[in-house]
């Protein structure tokens, strides 16, 4: 089985790893849990479609839908941990159903 996996995304954007995270982005692997299990991005603004895409182009650690969690976690063979993600817009708009 071949999977490719891309960053798509139907218009030119990106989520920001927000300051709101105790961890700078550099630092996240190392302290992780100090975010408390949540994990803060911004974005200009969140799209009517954007529950159609499983991974989403970031600056900072990667985004993934739930859905593709479940649907590949058969398939990673090793223990993973995933964070629970809030994607924020500039008008205060919000998306909680991507995992870091």
């Amino acid at each position: 089985m071949h999977f490719q996996l891309s960053e798509y995304y139907k218009r030119e954007t990106c989520f920001f790893y927000n300051e709101k995270n105790i961890a700078p982005f550099y630092e996240f692997d190392e302290r992780a849990s100090e975010n408390n299990g949540t994990i803060f991005y911004s974005v200009d603004k969140i799209d009517s479609y954007i529950n159609q895409y499983d991974i989403l182009p970031t600056s900072g650690p990667l985004l993934v839908s739930k859905q593709f969690l479940d649907s590949f976690s058969k398939l990673i063979e090793t223990e993973m941990e995933y964070f629970p993600a809030i994607i924020t817009d500039d008008k205060g708009i919000s998306n909680t159903i991507f995992l870091h």
